[in-house]
């Protein structure tokens, strides 16, 4: 089936979408029932849940900013990799995609990361592929540098205080493996932090 600017055809099983060259930027497209709005190289969209994931946060375009309805803001580079994500925390608890903390780097992986979210599933960050970069898995976990970030910035929240940050993973080359992580916050309306840490277990 196909019309207009968006073609639909079935193939092994899958729907899949197709824009055509008169493709319209701005223009309203569901995936699975969810929602999202494109206008030029802006899309706004609403993350998905367990058994219906928003598709289109799975596999970001290069050069794109994603704006979630929760004010989350996740912008992309040339090679669709998230370059930074801005968010105003909100402690308030989302899905997790465990096929998608598996896949995530793939290639690009070491043998001790798994999936790790830019933004914390418990600050409502999205379970689709546009939150999730391979990271060290000691990095990641209780007691390494990212959690104690991560447990401060809830501990912030449980006190009645707002924190604001923005990630910005750095990467080498075409790898989609974040090097390192600059992190700017701020809690409270206070002057803004910002720290870089290593994709390492230490995080130096």
């Amino acid at each position: 089936m196909s019309g207009g600017a968006v073609s639909v055809a079935k193939k092994g099983g899958k729907i899949v979408l197709g824009l055509k060259a008169d493709f319209d930027p701005n223009l309203n497209v569901q995936v699975n029932g969810i929602t999202s709005k494109s206008t030029g190289n802006i899309v706004e969209l609403k993350a998905g849940s367990k058994g219906d994931w928003n598709k289109l946060a799975n596999k970001p375009e290069a050069n794109t900013t994603y704006k979630f309805e929760n004010g989350y803001t996740y912008k992309t580079d040339a090679n669709g990799r998230v370059s930074s994500v801005q968010a105003d925390l909100k402690l308030e608890a989302n899905d997790r995609n465990r096929y998608q903390q598996k896949v995530s780097g793939r290639t690009d992986r070491k043998p001790d990361d798994h999936g790790g979210h830019l933004i914390a599933s418990m600050f409502k960050g999205p379970g689709e592929g546009i939150n999730i970069v391979p990271m060290d898995k000691a990095f990641n976990g209780s007691g390494g540098e990212w959690y104690k970030l991560e447990t401060d910035w809830k501990k912030a929240l449980e006190g009645n205080k707002s924190v604001k940050v923005n990630i910005q993973p750095v990467y080498s080359g075409n790898s989609k493996r974040p090097d390192s992580f600059i992190i700017t916050q701020s809690v409270d309306s206070g002057k803004p932090r910002t720290l870089t840490l290593k994709n390492t277990a230490t995080g130096k």
